[in-house]
Formats: C-alpha cells, sequence, structure tokens
C-alpha cells in the first residue's frame, strides 16, 4: 500500500506543478506571480496526509518556479509550501487534537490582524510625496500619484482582510455546506486559515530577505490573498467531487 501513496504523491506533485505552472498571473509589483497551485495544495494535504502532502506541495511548487525562471525563490517556496501542506495534512488526519488547534488558530488569527495592522503603518510611514524614490522600485507604479493612489487602495484592502479574511472563510464554508453538502469539518477550516496566513507572511518575509525590500511586497498582500481564497474554493468543489470514490476521513492509504 505504501507503493500506492508513493504513486499518488508523484501524481498530485505533478498536479501541483501544473496548476503552478499553466495558471499563472504576473504581479507587477514584485514580478512574482499569482496562481492555482494552492488549490491542488489543499487537495494533496487533505487526501494524502502531512509528510506525503507536504512533499507534494513543496516539490510541485518549486518546481514551478525553475521552470518559470525564478530559481532565486525555488528554495524558499519549497520551504514555505512544504510547511503549508504540513500544517493541513497534519490538522486534518489529527482531528482528536482540535483544542490545539483552536488555539494555534486564534493566535494565527491575532498575529493576522497584528501583521496587517503593522504593514499599514509602514505604509504611512515610508510613502509620502517625498518617497519618490519607491516610484522606481514598484513595477507598474510610473508616478507618485500612482504609487499614493495604489497606496491607499492597499491599506483599505488591508484592513479589511485584517476583520474579514476569519469572517469570510466560515462564511464560505457554510455556504458551501448549503449548496454542496462538504466534508469540510472545522479542523478542516482552522487550518486553512493558517496555513493561508503562513503563506502570505512567509512570502513577504522571504522578499524582504531577498531584496532587502520591505516596502514593495506589501502591495502584493492582498494578490497573495485571493490566490489563496480561490484555491481554498476550488479545492472544496474537487474534494467533494472526490466522495465517494475516496474515503476523506481515512484519505489515501
Amino acid at each position: 500500500m505504501k507503493t500506492k501513496k508513493i504513486a499518488y504523491t508523484g501524481v498530485m506533485t505533478a498536479l501541483v506543478f501544473l496548476a503552478t505552472f499553466l495558471f499563472q498571473i504576473r504581479v507587477p509589483f514584485t514580478n512574482g506571480y499569482i496562481h492555482l497551485g494552492d488549490s491542488m495544495i489543499i487537495i494533496a494535504a487533505v487526501l494524502l496526509g502531512w509528510k506525503y502532502g507536504g512533499f507534494a506541495s513543496g516539490v510541485g511548487s518549486m518546481l514551478s518556479d525553475l521552470a518559470l525562471g525564478c530559481v532565486g525563490w525555488a528554495l524558499p517556496t519549497l520551504i514555505i509550501k512544504t510547511i503549508m501542506g504540513v500544517l493541513i495534512g497534519y490538522a486534518v488526519h489529527q482531528q482528536k487534537n482540535k483544542r490545539s488547534l483552536i488555539i494555534l488558530s486564534s493566535i494565527a488569527t491575532l498575529l493576522w490582524i497584528g501583521f496587517n495592522t503593522f504593514l499599514k503603518q509602514l505604509l504611512n510611514a515610508h510613502i509620502t510625496p517625498d518617497s519618490i524614490h519607491l516610484v522606481e522600485d514598484i513595477s507598474g507604479v510610473d508616478s507618485m500619484e500612482q504609487l499614493i493612489a495604489l497606496t491607499d487602495k492597499v491599506q483599505v484592502q488591508l484592513f479589511a482582510s485584517s476583520i474579514a479574511i476569519p469572517l469570510i472563510f466560515v462564511l464560505i464554508v457554510l455556504f458551501l455546506r448549503q449548496v454542496i453538502p462538504s466534508k469540510l469539518k472545522s479542523s478542516y477550516l482552522l487550518s486553512y486559515i493558517v496555513a493561508g496566513i503562513w503563506m502570505v507572511f512567509g512570502y513577504y518575509i522571504t522578499y524582504n530577505l531577498l531584496y532587502g525590500n520591505y516596502i514593495t511586497p506589501i502591495f502584493s498582500v492582498p494578490l497573495n490573498i485571493v490566490q489563496y481564497a480561490l484555491g481554498f474554493i476550488i479545492a472544496e468543489v474537487v474534494l467533494y467531487g472526490l466522495k465517494g470514490r475516496i474515503s476523506l476521513s481515512t484519505s489515501i492509504q
């Protein structure tokens, strides 16, 4: 049976790669890209568990970075996406530890609110009429007026996401349970929240470390949130489609 699971891991690694590589949109601010790979990461983690799901998540995403020429991001992506898969896979398959997961999710949510507040303060402190040098650092922005307008827009998005992200996930789950009788459980939802927060935070810190710039990656945070939320919806629909063929409670053995 281990051979079967390894085979499925290979398939999911390929699907993570393809969903990331084929369905991607370039982000002008950081020269990165958003994609649909997160949907396959969630599916891999739910079906395969933390060990094999983490492998498929990290390796598949890393291979996409390499194929797209983002060599400098390959190792950070491997780490960030592997941890995403591990967080989801472990939570889904260790549902007896719900109290610990609830505590972790609560801490993560508070950190998320603090993180967004911190980013807003950074923008307030560094984006001023005298910050003309930042126009050259941010792709897709040609003037100070555009930079200020973009900053105002991102600040509103950060404020909204700091309040709405946990609520949005809950509402999506309730909606899906009404429209399609999903098997999504509280442990799934909580792990998705933690994994999504980790992904956004991880890429912000990585950009800071790689380029020594902690302002530019702020503008990509809302797009990363949209990417993950879309991945969550796609994954849940696909998992429902697999119900009956694969037992999601026991995953692929």
